[in-house]
């Protein structure tokens, strides 16, 4: 039997009023490539960093007992201390202090992303842990003042030795086991501070520390330097018989020498 033509037979042809099928993407596919592309620009923005990121903090409870870490002191040192909001330690990949600070403070119960504002917390003056005579408080939103050396043949007043050391942020809320030996700066004119950056280990030794204000006077700056690394914080629970820490179980602060000292008497 001869096969009746496509017209006869009912099916699609032409003058048949029904539409030939071609061959191209379906709906079903043209949608599936909208969303992919979506995806994919979605990716490229984010990596870009064009949107703009904003505060994502979890301040949980501590996963171990007798740990102390004072979230309110390491957000002050990730928002640039008491008053910038840039990154206090930097973004230096070279830099050790910098790589261990991060790692510090990338605990998952607490994670810090760039602040957008100040917290709240940063409005309050910090604590202090203070040897010695305490000191005024300094102001959370300007940075203690650097005095310069006093030069020769100025005045000053007779005082005793008042050298004291604070230590702030989340050194803070550790106590000393052996404080800074700092003796007195006889015949030394210097009315002014150090300010330094450190990172304490659970066993209470300072791991690392730099300078980050200075009192005018190099020698001045040495011995806080020195001084600081031969103190010692108090360990902390179940710290002394553990061996060993890991970057994230360090606690991050300032620490802060001011320095009163006499005028020659000679």
């Amino acid at each position: 039997m001869t096969p009746l033509p496509a017209e006869a037979a009912g099916g699609p042809g032409p003058g048949t009023g029904i539409p030939v099928p071609r061959a191209g993407w379906s709906a079903g596919k043209l949608a599936w490539l909208a969303v992919a592309c979506t995806a994919v620009q979605l990716v490229v923005v984010l990596r870009l960093g064009r949107v703009p990121r904003t505060v994502q903090g979890s301040l949980g409870t501590p996963p171990r007992s007798g740990w102390v870490w004072d979230a309110a002191g390491a957000n002050a040192a990730l928002s640039g201390g008491f008053g910038a909001h840039s990154d206090a330690f930097g973004d230096d990949p070279r830099d050790p202090f910098q790589a261990v600070a991060r790692a510090a403070m990338s605990r998952p119960t607490y994670r810090f992303a760039e602040w957008t504002a100040p917290p709240r917390w940063l409005t309050n003056p910090p604590a202090w842990s203070m040897v010695g005579a305490v000191p005024a408080p300094v102001e959370p939103r300007s940075p203690s003042a650097v005095r310069p050396p006093a030069p020769v043949g100025s005045t000053l007043p007779l005082v005793a030795d008042r050298t004291t050391v604070g230590a702030e942020g989340g050194l803070a809320s550790r106590a000393w086991d052996k404080a800074p030996e700092i003796g007195p700066w006889d015949g030394v004119e210097l009315l002014g501070s150090t300010r330094l950056e450190v990172l304490v280990n659970p066993q209470g030794w300072v791991v690392l520390a730099r300078i980050v204000e200075s009192s005018g006077l190099r020698a001045a700056d040495d011995t806080a330097r020195r001084a600081l690394s031969e103190a010692r914080f108090r360990p902390l629970a179940g710290a002394v018989k553990r061996p060993g820490f890991a970057p994230d179980e360090l606690t991050a602060g300032f620490v802060t020498v001011r320095w009163s000292t006499r005028t020659s008497m000679r």
